[in-house]
């Protein structure tokens, strides 16, 4: 393998280990606001806390529906 070949292929991971942490600090922040909520029931799908009726459960990502 060349030189160049390699370093489009370093770059190229860098790109993607860039995603995945932007993705992880995207989570914190919704995880942290989450947390000055109070929970009202529990995800139907994973059992994780709900807060104020959200359309998709922010631990497993499931569609709620609300009555």
């Amino acid at each position: 393998m060349e030189e160049d070949e390699i370093r489009k292929i370093v770059d190229a991971v860098r790109e993607e280990i860039k995603k995945h942490d932007k993705i992880d600090v995207e989570k914190m922040d919704v995880s942290k606001e989450l947390e000055d909520q109070k929970p009202s029931v529990p995800c139907p799908e994973c059992g994780g806390k709900l807060f104020n009726e959200v359309k998709h459960c922010p631990h497993c990502g499931c569609e709620l529906e609300w009555e």
